[in-house]
């Protein structure tokens, strides 16, 4: 009689278990790095952040642009399996792309870290690297681009980007 009784409840076990068993949904295909920066950026937030010091110190310079008429703007493109860049920096004081066309690329199409500008005039490529994931659902681009002395971060730009044109 025992062991029925144990039979039994080890049934009622795996029965339950088995039944409890979390089914998942396919949530689809992961969005697409490539399709969501490519669209209009426009600054609203510019930050600099003294790596140098012991105590980091930030520094909100965003005023310094927005006292013009346009604030610096970024637009990616791609056509085909090229990928372009343009940035307007008409009648502003400092260029913080350093260059004003060329073309673009991640560091890693599938796993991004930074963004690539490589300049049309032959200039060194630049690097900026990515503070958030940029989807297609993303309105936001954050990046960041390290100043170097002797090999060291001594500063960072801190740049927030909203979407303008999708």
């Amino acid at each position: 009689m025992m062991k029925k009784i144990i039979l039994a409840v080890m049934v009622l076990i795996v029965f339950s278990t088995s039944a409890c068993k979390k089914e998942y949904e396919s949530i689809g295909l992961p969005a697409s790095k490539i399709d969501g920066v490519v669209a209009r950026w426009v600054l609203t937030d510019f930050v600099i952040t003294d790596k140098a010091t012991i105590v980091e110190e930030k520094m909100d310079m965003t005023d310094f642009f927005s006292s013009n008429a346009s604030l610096p703007n970024i637009v990616f493109t791609i056509s085909g399996t090229d990928t372009t860049y343009a940035c307007d920096t008409t009648g502003l004081p400092f260029n913080v792309f350093g260059t004003t066309t060329g073309k673009w690329k991640f560091d890693d199409i599938n796993f991004p870290t930074k963004i690539l500008l490589i300049p049309a005039n032959g200039d060194a490529t630049l690097e900026f690297n990515l503070l958030a994931p940029i989807r297609t659902v993303d309105n936001s681009l954050k990046i960041s681009k390290s100043i170097n002395c002797n090999g060291n971060a001594a500063f960072t730009y801190d740049l927030s980007f909203n979407r303008s044109v999708n």
